[in-house]
C-alpha cells in the first residue's frame, strides 16, 4: 500500500498529526508555483513507493499560511519529514535532484 495523503490548513491540525503519526512527511505547495507543479509526478511517484505507515500532508502555502509561517517556509516547494514527532529533514525546490535526496533519505529512515 502506498503512503496516506491528506491537505491542512490548520496549524493545530498538523501539530497534531506529527505528534500522533510515526512517519510524516509535509510538503508545502502553491496553485500558482511552476517548480511546483513541475515536481508532482515524481513526488507522486515516490509516495507510490512509501509504506502506508507514512503519513504525507500537502499544505497550500496561500490557504495554509498559518502552517507556513510556524514551520518558516522561505521558499516552495518545500519538504519535510517528521519521526516520532521530530523533524529530520527539510529540502526545499522543485528540482528532480532535490525530490530524489529527500525521498532517499526518507526511505533509508524507514528501513533503519
Amino acid at each position: 500500500m502506498p503512503a496516506r495523503k491528506i491537505e491542512l490548513t490548520k496549524k493545530e491540525e498538523l501539530k497534531m498529526v506529527v505528534s500522533q503519526e510515526k512517519y510524516v512527511v509535509v510538503k508545502v505547495t502553491a496553485t500558482w508555483c511552476g517548480p511546483c507543479k513541475r515536481s508532482k509526478p515524481l513526488v507522486e511517484k515516490w509516495l507510490e513507493l512509501l509504506p502506508e505507515s507514512v503519513l504525507y500532508v500537502e499544505v497550500d502555502a496561500d490557504k495554509g499560511s498559518e502552517i507556513s509561517n510556524i514551520l518558516r517556509i522561505r521558499s516552495i516547494p518545500t519538504l519535510l519529514s517528521y519521526i516520532n514527532g521530530d523533524p529530520t529533514d527539510v529540502y526545499s525546490g522543485g528540482s528532480d535532484e532535490v525530490i530524489n535526496k529527500f525521498f532517499t533519505k526518507m526511505k533509508k529512515h524507514l528501513s533503519s
